[in-house]
């Protein structure tokens, strides 16, 4: 039985420790900071054209990007 552990153990090759793994999918770096002149620069002009169905209107006090998307959407 010692032999198997030798043997394994021993392979010819030195132990190798594991490389350094990538930068996971949540270590990314973020983009802008979402400032408000980044955010009234971003939603000026008339946007993209798509086809979709109209579920409401919703009347917001002023530009907050994305926030103001989600809070409109959850109502």
């Amino acid at each position: 039985m010692s032999n198997e552990v030798e043997t394994s153990a021993t392979n010819g090759q030195p132990d190798q420790q594991a490389a350094p793994k990538a930068p996971s999918k949540k270590e990314k770096k973020k983009g802008p900071e979402k400032t408000d002149e980044y955010l009234l620069a971003r939603f000026k002009g008339d946007g993209v054209k798509y086809k979709a169905k109209l579920i409401g209107i919703d009347d917001v006090p002023d530009a907050r990007g994305d926030k103001m998307s989600q809070d409109s959407m959850m109502k």
